[in-house]
């Protein structure tokens, strides 16, 4: 009976090990899956921020958060000073520097020397993700630097990007910074899916298409307001308490020494930020009645949604027209402007995805996929009217279509390493072509030519 018994734990033991190397090997799999790293290599380092130097009293308290904004009288809203970004794959933090906006620079940034060449990176999360890889990787950088004109150059990347940022943020955001004495050389705007798929939410919500997106400014005005129902004041102590959680589960998220905690916790993170963007929805639909006269913030809105057929031509001419106001400001000082419109896995380009990655980048109920479905054929159909209006255009759309390997990493708009990469190989590559091959007043403005050595330039 003795032996039976101990034969039995041994077993039981021997399973409970095979279970748990099973798990963890399946943890690192995943992991390297989104990733691109092997586990225990990308945590033998400490971690590194990116933020201002320590003497910057406002980092001390910082804490590792994805949610935290603030409004802001010009641009609608801004990170708080306590959020931190990073990309997914990547250990380098990003703070909010004096105005709110994650970057390692201070703005406006002051040339130190008349070598240094500053592009500046707008657009909303997918252009600020482009940035910090930019910041990391150097790719566009690179690229500039086997021209014989950048070869001496200090190249400074500027990101201004922020998430949920959606034209005219854009043009309001770069009109602000110039009227404080911003300078620049080369403007990299990547957009396309905020203009239609959370403008597409605003008009749902009763907002007006050109707000900034319902998702962070409708509970950021409720909160100024102060002026709770009770549904409302549960809703808020609820998004409040996800915040929390948020919070705590990214910070232990880092603490994991192994694999398998790392994959529970991480899908505990992505729980509560779909759990967060639920309540954030619900908040939206409730306090969308309010009346203006109720609000310390003025928010324009509709009586009623507007149906797709007044709807979608007006958010592809704000997108249109927007384009066009920046490309009109820099052109005006002789600054070289690139629109980029983002790839999205919501636009139909005949891209196979695989089975694997179908279950992370497409989700049927997805409350962005109505929007890009609907409105992305037609502004991807103004492009030519706006390269006739001499805007310089790079169509990125199709720029996954001929890989096999995942590129998204989440079912929003976001990519991974390797979209990241090839994303910023085409970018860098056509930005190349038109400093490289377009005659003046053609692919770049006459202006806009005379800035840079073009080689065909008359």
């Amino acid at each position: 009976m003795k032996k039976i018994l101990v034969r039995s734990i041994k077993i039981i033991a021997i399973n409970l090990l095979l279970l748990v190397l099973l798990l963890e090997s399946g943890s690192i799999a995943l992991y390297f899956h989104h990733t691109g790293r092997f586990f225990y290599f990308a945590h033998h380092g400490a971690d590194t921020t990116v933020a201002q130097p320590s003497d910057n009293p406002f980092l001390d308290e910082g804490g590792p958060t994805t949610v935290k904004r603030t409004l802001h009288p010009y641009l609608g809203f801004v990170y708080e000073e306590h959020a931190r970004k990073r990309l997914q794959f990547s250990n380098i933090d990003y703070a909010p520097n004096n105005v709110g906006v994650l970057s390692p620079y201070d703005y406006p940034y002051k040339k130190t020397s008349d070598d240094q060449f500053i592009v500046g990176i707008f657009g909303g999360s997918a252009a600020m993700y482009y940035g910090f890889y930019e910041l990391e990787n150097h790719v566009l950088t690179n690229a500039l630097k086997q021209l014989p004109y950048f070869q001496n150059k200090q190249i400074i990347v500027l990101p201004f990007a922020s998430g949920s940022y959606k034209q005219p943020q854009q043009l309001l955001e770069l009109n602000y910074f110039t009227s404080l004495g911003q300078d620049f050389d080369l403007v990299i705007n990547l957009d396309g899916f905020n203009e239609t798929a959370l403008a597409y939410l605003n008009n749902k919500s009763g907002l007006d298409p050109s707000m900034p997106s319902v998702e962070m400014f409708g509970p950021l005005v409720q909160l100024a307001n102060r002026g709770f129902s009770t549904q409302e004041l549960t809703l808020t102590l609820e998004i409040l308490k996800l915040k929390d959680e948020l919070k705590e589960t990214e910070a232990g998220l880092n603490k994991c020494r192994f694999a398998t905690c790392y994959t529970f916790r991480w899908m505990k993170l992505r729980y509560l930020l779909r759990q967060y963007q639920k309540k954030s929805e619900s908040f939206g639909s409730v306090t969308k009645n309010r009346t203006e006269s109720d609000s310390l913030v003025h928010v324009d809105k509709h009586e009623q949604p507007l149906d797709d057929a007044n709807l979608v031509p007006g958010l592809v001419a704000l997108w249109a027209k927007s384009e066009s106001s920046m490309n009109e400001l820099l052109t005006a000082k002789r600054v070289p402007y690139f629109v980029v419109v983002q790839p999205n896995q919501y636009y139909s380009t005949g891209r196979k995805f695989s089975e694997a990655e179908a279950k992370v980048a497409l989700n049927s109920s997805s409350i962005y996929a109505e929007g890009v479905i609907k409105a992305y054929p037609k502004l991807i159909a103004e492009i030519d009217r706006l390269k006739r209006s001499e805007v310089n255009v790079i169509n990125a759309v199709n720029v996954f279509d001929n890989t096999q390997e995942p590129v998204y990493v989440d079912s929003c708009c976001h990519y991974n390493r390797a979209g990241n990469q090839l994303f910023a190989e085409f970018v860098a590559g056509e930005i190349m072509k038109s400093l490289k091959t377009a005659p003046a007043g053609r692919s770049l403005t006459g202006a806009q030519a005379s800035r840079l050595p073009l080689k065909n330039r008359n």
